[in-house]
């Protein structure tokens, strides 16, 4: 569970998590934390949730518990007694195992953000709400990914919203990619992007910033570079956000052309999302990394049994044909030269099988 910690902690709302069996706090945000008092975790976990958040002895009678469902959210509005404010309050239930959770977003009804935005605040099941159910929604990443960008893309009326993925080399790649209707996809074009193109975003992306093009004809001089890119691409506006993981820029998430109306929601929101996609892409690595060493030899990357076997169920077996080859003299090298030496002369084998 510590990715969502590590989601909500950036979260200007208040969150807390609770076991729905034992109602006791397992966690809480840092704004709610501050509000409270409470400067470590360890000062309330294992406490009664009806006793810090609502001063009761007793579980709350008008808990939500009973109506909570895996991937539905229930929303009500509720006058704090111990902070003394009235919330716009959204509660879900997560299931880990067999324990089940129960998470609570509350929204100040009364601070001059929530009323400057009632779209937002107002709204059934609100956009944090949303992609927090599309990370837990599939046990596919890549559906989750692709679901996020579709939700992102039409929520906040853009021609496209997608991810790029930056690799060691400095070069960054258009991996993820949503259009709406009638907008020509750029997603292959949008290969091996050098960096330098971009450098002024990495560094705001550092300093965990979101970077803002309200009208793309403004950076034409200053970033010549930036705008010779995006301006084949149809590109009016757009915001973008970082990717991060253990601290480092993995990626970033992007829209174009949002609705103008939107802009001033995009900013702080499309940061936070950010994390919400690391998590889904470390998903996506491990799946990989996971159905790489069942399928393929771990020394010389061939394929094993257990890929033969897949084949094996959908293949013509009348034009199957088997190769056996024995190693002569792998155990003399091993003896002589070390394992290392024999590890090479076996992949150097295959490499020879491989190309005949």
């Amino acid at each position: 569970m510590n990715h969502m910690w590590e989601i909500f902690e950036r979260l200007d709302e208040m969150v807390y998590v609770t076991n729905i069996a034992t109602h006791e706090l397992v966690y809480m945000n840092q704004h709610l934390r501050q509000a409270l008092g409470y400067e470590r975790h360890e000062d309330y976990r294992g406490k009664m949730c009806h006793q810090v958040l609502q001063g009761l002895d007793t579980p709350c009678v008008f808990c939500t518990d009973d109506q909570l469902r895996v991937g539905e959210f229930v929303s009500w509005t509720h006058q704090n007694p111990v902070l003394n404010k009235r919330f716009l309050v959204k509660d879900t239930m997560i299931s880990i195992g067999e324990t089940q959770y129960r998470i609570e977003i509350a929204i100040d009804a009364d601070a001059e953000k929530a009323c400057k935005t009632p779209y937002y605040y107002a709204r059934s099941e609100t956009i944090l709400n949303d992609c927090l159910q599309q990370v837990f929604s599939t046990a596919s990443a890549e559906q989750s990914l692709e679901n996020m960008l579709v939700y992102l893309g039409k929520t906040f009326s853009c021609d496209r919203a997608y991810i790029f993925e930056i690799h060691d080399t400095g070069l960054t790649d258009n991996t993820y990619e949503w259009c709406a209707e009638g907008v020509a996809p750029q997603k292959e074009f949008l290969q091996g992007i050098s960096l330098s193109a971009i450098d002024w975003w990495m560094t705001l992306f550092a300093r965990n910033q979101v970077t803002v093009i309200a009208d793309l004809e403004e950076i034409r001089e200053k970033y010549p570079e930036s705008y010779a890119i995006l301006k084949p691409q149809g590109i009016r506006s757009l915001v973008a956000g970082p990717i991060k993981a253990e601290g480092k820029i993995i990626g970033f998430l992007g829209v174009d052309n949002p609705n103008e109306q939107m802009m001033a929601l995009i900013e702080p929101l499309l940061n936070v999302i950010g994390y919400f996609v690391s998590s889904l892409l470390r998903r996506r690595d491990l799946l990989a990394r996971l159905n790489e060493l069942s399928y393929h030899d771990q020394l010389t990357g061939a394929y094993n049994r257990h890929a033969l076997a897949e084949y094996d169920g959908g293949a013509d077996m009348d034009c199957m044909g088997v190769i056996y080859c024995d190693v002569t003299g792998l155990k003399r090298v091993n003896d002589d030269l070390g394992h290392e030496a024999g590890d090479r002369m076996i992949c150097a084998c295959y490499e020879t099988l491989r190309v005949c």
